[in-house]
């Protein structure tokens, strides 16, 4: 273990710690300017029957912003294990691309801001998944170097090998969809998309009941795991035309807490401190004295 001064750990603690925050942060943007558009333009009259469709109103710099961040974040960030760094890389991914292709306007219920033609919002997702996909392959690339460098390769479990392998499978798949056929890949790369984030997301959650060491943790993240396909279903039978609003909303939100619970669970901490290494979970992360002198990790990707 390398030896760093206590500066060097403050910073590295607090740069994680402003990471997670951050995550959190970006989602309460987001409902806010949301909440704005739909009570400050007159109660209930911007009440769109889809979260997404707020990319058609004075949200989208908002939308746009806030999910590519929060998905930039989760690619950056470093799980508390192989598997979970997996799983937060794919969502990451799957998020930006909900925010670089955007669902269909939908219902006219407020006034549209800006609306471009099908042919503008084809052009703007095609440039700009180009761009995406051309920046993932050189991140790819420059992963695979430092993981071979490193060494790392018997050291990384053989579910995380596979579940690397299935989410590039996935992404290659989208990708090839993509270049054959843009008018599918239009419609159906943000609802895929979307769902593949929030399945990603509630993983991430088990994931994280299943592996803390703290009864009391452990018993959080396990209701709230319980509570979002719950939550999900509820928002479905009682959303009425407005049900796809109500999932993506309890879902985001979901979210949003889970990532606050562990950014307190971990506050001082760059990772787990107590978290068990296993087959199925991979390697904890490499670590650094904490707080209180306990191992921490301290690297990310």
């Amino acid at each position: 273990m390398v030896a760093l001064d206590e500066n060097r750990l403050n910073s590295i603690r607090k740069t994680y710690l402003g990471l997670r925050v951050a995550i959190v942060l970006l989602v309460v943007l987001l409902f806010v300017s949301v909440a704005i558009q739909v009570w400050l333009i007159g109660p209930g009259d911007c009440y769109r029957t889809s979260f997404s469709s707020y990319y058609y109103t004075p949200v989208r710099p908002v939308f746009i912003t806030a999910l590519s961040a929060v998905g930039i974040c989760l690619v950056l960030y470093r799980g508390n294990t192989d598997l979970e760094n997996v799983l937060l890389n794919f969502s990451g991914f799957l998020a930006v691309i909900v925010a670089f292709v955007p669902t269909q306007p939908g219902d006219d219920r407020c006034d549209l801001t800006n609306l471009p033609s099908t042919d503008d919002i084809f052009t703007a997702s095609t440039n700009n998944v180009s761009a995406l996909l051309v920046v993932a392959a050189v991140a790819v690339v420059i992963n695979a170097v430092v993981f071979v460098k490193d060494g790392l390769r018997t050291k990384v479990s053989t579910v995380s090998v596979v579940a690397s392998v299935v989410s590039a499978l996935a992404l290659a798949g989208g990708a090839l969809i993509f270049l054959t056929s843009r008018d599918r890949f239009q419609s159906a790369a943000h609802p895929t998309a979307a769902v593949s984030l929030f399945v990603g997301i509630f993983l991430v959650v088990v994931l994280n009941a299943a592996s803390s060491r703290s009864p009391r943790y452990r018993t959080t993240y396990w209701a709230l795991a319980a509570a979002m396909p719950v939550s999900a279903a509820i928002a479905y039978l009682a959303g009425g035309e407005h049900w796809v609003f109500w999932v993506e909303f309890v879902l985001i939100l979901s979210f949003a807490v889970f990532w606050a619970i562990q950014t307190y669970e971990l506050r001082g901490y760059v990772a787990r401190p107590d978290q068990p290494e296993g087959p199925w979970l991979g390697r904890p992360h490499p670590g650094v004295v904490g707080p209180s002198g306990a191992a921490a990790p301290v690297s990310a990707g």
